[in-house]
């Protein structure tokens, strides 16, 4: 039995060794566990570089002169400033001048390398899907837009017709029976552009023999879309 006893006791310590690895193993692998679930490690937060994107929804207006003032809408743009970034004509990006920001608001400058593509809204590291923007000419009321309605008989047409001239500014945007006759900014929401087109208004000029040129309405729609203003 005292032999017995003592072959016994030598087993025991292959055996209780054994056990403290196992039982050290579990508890490594349970502190492990735990560590990783802790809701204060940054990995499970997801670290920096979290929160939405800007959102641009439109951009006025979309074609327009280099320095002229455009204004972009959308949401998650922040209150802190980022910026408006343009496609160059070498695909690079030039940067606006900014003149206000807000959370879905901006007013910036097109910058002088700005080019035919896209332009988008940049916040940290996140950034817009850009939408399209277009690069035109400055265009004058005295310049280009007055000898259009001279040559196409606009001016003698309606020097007063359904109350309605074109020989002025400020009577182009008075208008007249059916409305102001441009609303500065938003070309294709104005009367003369829809009736250049025959947009639901009778076609202008009338018993003309052919419609004004396209390249001749896209010039009176820049003008419009720079502001009609008075230059």
């Amino acid at each position: 039995m005292s032999q017995s006893f003592h072959v016994s006791r030598r087993s025991n310590p292959f055996r209780l060794s054994s056990a403290v690895v196992f039982c050290a193993a579990t508890f490594l692998w349970i502190g492990c566990s735990d560590q990783g679930d802790d809701p204060k490690d940054p990995l499970g937060s997801g670290g920096p570089g979290d929160g939405n994107a800007p959102q641009l929804t439109s951009v006025v207006p979309a074609r327009t002169y280099v320095g002229d003032e455009i204004r972009l809408t959308g949401s998650e743009f922040g209150t802190d400033e980022g910026t408006v970034a343009f496609t160059t004509a070498s695909g690079g990006t030039a940067f606006a001048t900014i003149s206000s920001w807000t959370d879905t608001e901006i007013t910036a400058h097109v910058p002088s390398d700005a080019a035919d593509g896209g332009v988008r809204v940049q916040v940290g590291t996140s950034s817009s899907d850009p939408l399209d923007f277009e690069v035109a000419p400055e265009i004058s009321l005295a310049t280009h837009v007055r000898p259009i309605f001279q040559t196409q008989g606009c001016l003698s047409c309606h020097g007063g017709s359904g109350g309605l001239f074109v020989d002025t500014q400020a009577n182009i945007l008075a208008g007249g029976g059916r409305g102001p006759g441009v609303i500065p900014r938003n070309s294709a929401g104005s009367n003369i552009i829809k009736a250049l087109h025959g947009d639901g208004i009778p076609l202008m000029p009338q018993g003309a023999p052919q419609p004004i040129p396209a390249a001749q309405i896209l010039v009176i729609a820049d003008w419009i879309d720079q502001g009609a203003r008075d230059n």
